[in-house]
């Protein structure tokens, strides 16, 4: 039986005919694509999985051959989400059950008159999927999660094994709510676009058949936490906030905002050398920090320290320059002629580039401990009336402030900075605050210790 999809738009409240499935129209124009990846995303209540089970049931009930194996992040959730939502479209549905064989034993599904398959997997085991013989698809709910994602070399490893001998196109199916920019997912589909890929987003007020509970909940998310509403209901790319986030004091809404650079002014500078050269630029106004520019070496990428230096010097080089940042630069390195610190390696390279007005009295001997520097830089972020970064000049930055996280001990926990590869812009606002403000810090008194 070939299995038809009515849009909702023409067809709500009207009895479904045999025979037929009604879908939110935003997929209506996907349904059946042939890209090789098909990714829907959006938020939740969108219908995203009900639609994706029902066009793979459809694909069961074709002419065509079609194995697809269906999979989450481990077997039980699997059991109680992808082969549940199976089962319940084709049990409620008298002219499917007839047709299908669904085993709660090995949860396999099987199209009795065409022969076709859907086949559980898990992607904690995906040597077990690669083992499934000629595949056409793999549906993979929820490859992004808030505890962490599907990896990429085993998205690969699964693609790959999408083959077989009856010249069906093989494709690969996502669905998920985009929680985190910090994620491969993100970076080679929508960032980079290195991996072709048909990308439908589908949000709750997307699908009619949304309840009006749902619609009640967003509107009190959106007003309790406006950037999670806009994860979890616009279907925006987020950036998770950390349980204990190590700059605790900074609001969005209030610290990010554009800034505009004053010739007439100083321009302080904070460098890291850990893993990655990186500055943050800013310029006191009114009173208050205010960043208007990053430098950040990517992987595979960016500033060397004297390419850095220059661009410094090119745009700022008539300003006077403060210096500060990361204490380890004072040691000398093997590395570079004449046993140079990094400090005065810069310091050379400022001469060479043209930017004689130039301050080194903030540069520190070591560094403050992490957990004081949060105190610290805590009760500045408080303290200062306008204290802002632009997220347009510095969108590293903002990302590093809004992941980076402290451990129980109140230290920055380096240990998941250094995992996921981030913090390193985010170490040069510690320096900048700790040491170009901690007169400041200091004038503060007592008044601090309920800051922290």
């Amino acid at each position: 039986m070939t299995i038809n999809f009515l849009p909702a738009s023409i067809f709500k409240g009207y009895p479904v005919p045999d025979g037929c499935f009604v879908v939110p129209d935003v997929f209506i124009p996907h349904l059946f694509d042939k890209s090789p990846v098909q990714i829907w995303y959006g938020s939740r209540f969108s219908a995203k999985s009900y639609t994706k089970a029902q066009e793979l049931i459809g694909r069961c009930c074709g002419k065509e051959y079609f194995r697809g194996i269906y999979a989450r992040q481990n077997r039980e959730d699997v059991k109680n989400s992808q082969f549940q939502l199976f089962k319940d479209t084709i049990k409620k549905r008298p002219w499917l059950d007839r047709q299908f064989d669904v085993r709660d034993s090995d949860y396999v599904i099987e199209n009795k008159i065409t022969g076709n398959k859907l086949i559980p997997g898990s992607f904690d085991q995906p040597q077990k999927i690669m083992s499934i013989a000629d595949p056409t698809d793999i549906w993979v709910e929820e490859p992004i999660t808030r505890k962490g994602e599907i990896k990429r070399t085993d998205f690969f490893d699964m693609f790959g094994s999408l083959r077989n001998p009856y010249g069906v196109q093989p494709r690969f199916h996502f669905t998920f709510n985009p929680i985190s920019i910090y994620s491969w997912i993100y970076t080679d589909f929508f960032e980079k676009k290195s991996i072709p890929s048909n990308r439908v987003l589908a949000n709750y007020d997307d699908n009619p058949f949304c309840p009006q509970s749902a619609f009640d909940f967003f509107s009190w998310l959106q007003d309790v936490d406006p950037e999670r509403y806009l994860i979890d209901a616009k279907g925006k790319w987020g950036v998770p906030k950390p349980d204990n986030p190590y700059f605790h004091k900074l609001n969005p809404a209030k610290h990010f905002a554009k800034v505009q650079y004053d010739p007439r002014l100083p321009v302080y500078l904070s460098f890291d050398f850990n893993v990655r050269n990186s500055c943050i630029v800013r310029q006191k106004q009114d009173g208050s920090p205010k960043y208007l520019k990053e430098f950040y070496m990517a992987s595979g990428a960016g500033f060397d320290l004297e390419s850095l230096c220059r661009e410094i010097a090119f745009l700022y080089g008539k300003n006077m320059l403060m210096f500060t940042g990361d204490g380890s630069g004072n040691s000398r390195s093997a590395y570079t002629t004449g046993n140079m610190s990094a400090w005065q390696l810069i310091e050379g390279y400022m001469k060479k580039y043209g930017a004689p007005y130039t301050d080194w009295s903030a540069v520190p001997r070591s560094n403050v401990e992490t957990d004081n520097s949060r105190f610290i830089c805590n009760a500045l972020i408080n303290e200062f009336k306008d204290f802002t970064i632009d997220p347009e000049g510095c969108p590293v930055l903002v990302s590093d402030v809004l992941r980076m996280k402290a451990a129980t001990d109140g230290k920055l926990d380096k240990a998941d900075c250094n995992k996921h590869d981030y913090g390193h812009v985010g170490d040069c606002l510690r320096y900048d605050l700790a040491n170009f403000e901690f007169s400041t810090f200091q004038r503060l008194g007592n008044g601090l210790h309920n800051s922290n």
